[in-house]
């Protein structure tokens, strides 16, 4: 889940007048989820078709792999019309690469199609991004 879906979608909830259409206390929020193969296709589809990835699991994979591989928000999009704006792993890797380049050249830089890319990097921690994308948020409503 990126980050600005979780806080909008908590902030939707916070903000929300309650009533009968909260039916719980707690929410699932779900967003999109990929892999790191996912994610290796798009940064070569939006950046550079050369683009290589190496990771190695180490012991938060045994953490990771103890994650539900997916959430169910459906309450969330019941009760108050809950969806995610970065919806797939192309949206996500947009974003990304728009804001490493920003960090790297500047953010007039990132929006410069003459700007050379960022240093592509080689590794990354982690195995399982596949797993379910989403948080848990708790009503602010009394019941």
């Amino acid at each position: 889940m990126y980050v600005t879906d979780c806080l909008r979608g908590t902030l939707q909830l916070l903000e929300h007048p309650g009533g009968p259409a909260l039916t719980q206390r707690v929410y699932n929020l779900d967003a999109c989820s990929f892999s790191p193969a996912d994610l290796v296709h798009e940064i070569r589809r939006q950046h550079s078709p050369d683009f290589s990835i190496e990771y190695a699991p180490d012991f938060r994979q045994q953490i990771a792999d103890s994650w539900p591989y997916s959430i169910d928000g459906s309450a969330a999009r019941r009760d108050w019309g809950w969806h995610p704006e970065i919806d797939s792993a192309a949206t996500m890797t947009s974003i990304m690469l728009k804001q490493l380049k920003a960090l790297c050249y500047g953010s007039s830089a990132a929006l410069s199609s003459s700007t050379p890319p960022p240093p592509s990097p080689s590794s990354v921690a982690g195995e399982k991004l596949g797993a379910a994308a989403s948080t848990n948020i708790i009503a602010a409503h009394a019941s």
